[in-house]
């Protein structure tokens, strides 16, 4: 039985993290901005997101918290909240007149497509400036994050590849430009997400989704049993592709081997998009148009359903849906070291549910 995304309970157990929509803010305008490139730290930290620190001070010196990132109650890469309890960059500083910040770039496909937020906020206005948008980059120098090939198609779709610049010096700008996040997974979502998404997106990409009719028909299963790693295992799902082939109006589909613009199609193609929770899910929020597929989402096991699904679409008013379909798991540790667990499901409730949704 299919239930609203945004009515989750907050004592379901697959749910993790916290259910907020924050008002949307305005742009933040600093004067006098001081911006630290990546500093590693001595010593050998364990967790990648305090290995180093960067930031944003204003005039004063103080750190700029709303221009740091945070995923749950972890920050990521935060200075010291004063500028002159920074190590001191060996580099020159870059001084600019203007500087417009979007923020970080990360080399994981879900987080560049929601952490990149600050960058389509800017485009919301500055879409046709000829300034550059500067980012951070914590990826290592020999592979900076421009050189990976999904974050340069995703640049791409959003027309600003030639427009990144990365922050490998401090930076004084005489006026800073930037927001706050739009998205802190497991946290919140700030309330312009999807106009901010909507206006990120390259126009001319736009407007070719937008001129298909929408509204689709059939049923899009977007399946993870190719995938060699990540979070979740969900060792059943061989099992459910097999049988979904005997279904009329189900097409199966591996998120991995699509481009942007052909997942981005998905929502205005079918009228059901349904999967476990995936990054290629968030492609959603970037497709025009108010006749989209709904998207349904499979729960099931512990902390399997980010509070971030919850969040986004009670924020962007989709009206998305869930179904349980966990069962209980005999082997909770996951025996292939690709993934961090293993969630069991019931095959025969997700067959039937998309049978019905096909109908």
């Amino acid at each position: 039985m299919l239930k609203l995304l945004a009515g989750v309970p907050a004592d379901h157990p697959s749910l993790w993290g916290r259910v907020e929509v924050r008002p949307a803010s305005p742009l933040i305008e600093l004067s006098d901005a001081v911006v630290l490139p990546p500093q590693r730290l001595a010593g050998d930290v364990p967790q990648w997101w305090r290995r180093q620190v960067y930031g944003v001070f204003d005039r004063h010196g103080d750190h700029v918290a709303a221009l740091s990132d945070l995923r749950g109650e972890r920050r990521i890469c935060q200075p010291p909240p004063r500028l002159e309890a920074c190590a001191a960059p060996c580099q020159p500083v870059l001084e600019l007149p203007e500087m417009l910040y979007g923020g970080t770039l990360y080399n994981h496909y879900g987080h560049l497509l929601v952490e990149t937020g600050r960058a389509y906020r800017l485009l919301q206005e500055h879409r046709h400036s000829d300034l550059p948008i500067w980012f951070h980059d914590i990826t290592t120098r020999r592979r900076p994050v421009t050189g990976l090939g999904f974050v340069r198609q995703w640049l791409r779709c959003l027309g600003i590849r030639r427009r990144v610049q990365l922050i490998r010096q401090p930076i004084r700008a005489r006026r800073l430009l930037s927001a706050a996040a739009l998205y802190n997974d497991r946290s919140f979502v700030d309330a312009e997400l999807r106009p901010a998404c909507l206006a990120g997106l390259r126009p001319s990409l736009r407007e070719k989704l937008a001129q298909r009719p929408g509204a689709g028909r059939g049923v899009a299963y977007l399946s993870r049993h190719k995938l060699r790693g990540g979070s979740t295992r969900f060792p059943q799902e061989a099992e459910l592709v097999a049988r979904l082939a005997a279904l009329k109006h189900v097409d199966v589909l591996c998120p991995e081997e699509l481009t942007n613009p052909q997942k981005l199609r998905l929502y205005r193609d079918y009228a059901v998009v349904v999967g476990f929770p995936q990054s290629s899910m968030h492609l959603k929020l970037f497709a025009p148009g108010e006749r989209l597929a709904r998207q349904v989402l499979l729960v099931a096991g512990p902390q399997c359903l980010s509070s971030s699904w919850v969040n986004l679409d009670q924020a962007a008013g989709f009206g998305d849906a869930y179904l349980d379909c966990g069962v209980a798991d005999r082997s909770p540790s996951c025996a292939d070291p690709a993934f961090l667990r293993s969630n069991s499901f019931d095959v025969d409730v997700v067959v039937a549910a998309l049978r019905q949704l096909a109908a």
